[in-house]
């Protein structure tokens, strides 16, 4: 699973910050608790759920993606 996705704006120069994000009413917040529900709920790793980036800052994204590191795909034996 590889989703990056990015509820905010920006105005020229001027990125829209956290709080002012939150006026957007959280485009994306339903799917975000999806996915900390599967990790609650045994359905996905929280370590594959750390590849998804809910973000409200362009810093938050550059960074995420600098530091990012593709999941391992699973092996299963016959």
């Amino acid at each position: 699973m590889n989703i990056t996705v990015y509820c905010g704006a920006s105005v020229g120069n001027k990125e829209i910050y956290r709080e002012e994000a939150a006026k957007f009413g959280g485009c994306y917040n339903n799917l975000k608790n999806y996915y900390d529900d599967m990790v609650k709920n045994g359905f996905l790793s929280q370590r594959d759920r750390s590849k998804v980036l809910f973000a409200v800052s362009f810093n938050e994204i550059d960074k995420f993606i600098k530091e990012y590191e593709p999941p391992v795909v699973r092996q299963y034996k016959k």
